[in-house]
């Protein structure tokens, strides 16, 4: 709160989990191993993970920025993550629903035109089956959605009431299928192209 006060409120807000199948955690396995055989291995590789993002960051990626603070977690099945608070400089704010869009997608990429992010995105950016489809879900609360996926499709980018953003999922005929399930765009979870197709 104090680093709002002295700034303003926060521009962006960036997750970045542990993937236990980065190579640098692969590589430093002994045969028959697994990710979950060393968190010592996991966590060096993600504190070298997020220290390039950082570095990344602070060198324009986003814009000048004037500040950032970050926490870091675990997961129940022990992979760090971080959750990011990044401030931009007045010049590089958010502008405009295109301004958005240029930074942060919710779409399924065309596996035509891009067929690396296509793979990343359906690999590690879609949300499970969930509601009358799955009623078992973990995101599944007193029966209810609790991440609101599959969300609406929407032609553009907008911000609701509560200044939260209503990402672009334009019902465009782009369709996964994976183990007889069938995921839209209503079902992404939203992400900047560069830097998945860069882990």
């Amino acid at each position: 709160m104090a680093i709002c006060r002295h700034f303003h409120k926060p521009d962006l807000f960036l997750t970045m989990t542990a993937n236990p199948k980065w190579p640098e955690i692969l590589h430093s396995l002994f045969p028959g191993q697994t990710a979950t055989d060393h968190p010592d291995i996991v966590s060096q590789v993600f504190k070298q993970k997020k220290k390039a993002l950082l570095k990344l960051i602070d060198n324009g990626f986003f814009g000048t920025t004037i500040a950032h603070i970050h926490t870091i977690e675990f997961q129940k099945r022990g992979l760090p993550y971080i959750h990011l608070l990044i401030f931009l400089h007045s010049q590089h704010r958010i502008q405009d629903s295109h301004h958005i869009n240029f930074m942060i997608s919710a779409q399924l990429p065309d596996p035509q035109l891009q067929l690396l992010l296509y793979a990343k995105v359906t690999k590690y950016m879609l949300h499970g089956l969930c509601g009358a489809d799955n009623p078992q879900a973990k995101c599944m609360v007193n029966r209810k959605y609790s991440k609101h996926f599959p969300k609406e499709y929407r032609e553009r980018t907008d911000w609701a009431k509560d200044s939260y953003l209503l990402y672009a999922r334009p019902n465009n005929g782009l369709v996964f299928e994976h183990n007889g399930a069938r995921f839209t765009n209503q079902y992404v979870v939203p992400y900047c192209s560069q830097l998945l197709q860069g882990s």
